[in-house]
């Protein structure tokens, strides 16, 4: 993940691993998800066990983590398997309000 970004962009990156099956039913939610912000939210994903140097510069301790960013800040981390209305409460409440 070398991306870097954009002043005033917000953006949710969900950090995973292939061995997780919550990571795997996690991905499944964040998909029905994405759909719903799609023009007001940038997504992405980082597979951590084709990117180790990924657990070191974002300070991961376990998968999956889901980190929100906002003008380039980080401003809200959550950790484990969250189901697509908690992770809509997560967005509204960290992303969609100035």
């Amino acid at each position: 993940m070398r991306r870097k970004f954009f002043k005033g962009e917000k953006s949710v990156i969900n950090f995973y691993s292939n061995w997780s099956e919550s990571c795997e039913t996690m991905r499944y939610q964040i998909k029905k998800v994405v759909n719903f912000y799609k023009n007001s939210l940038n997504f992405y994903e980082s597979n951590i066990d084709l990117d180790p140097l990924v657990i070191k510069k974002f300070k991961i301790s376990k998968v999956p983590t889901i980190i929100f960013f906002k003008n380039s800040r980080e401003i809200h981390r959550s950790y484990g398997y969250k189901k697509k209305k908690r992770l809509i409460i997560l967005i509204r409440d960290h992303l969609m309000y100035e």
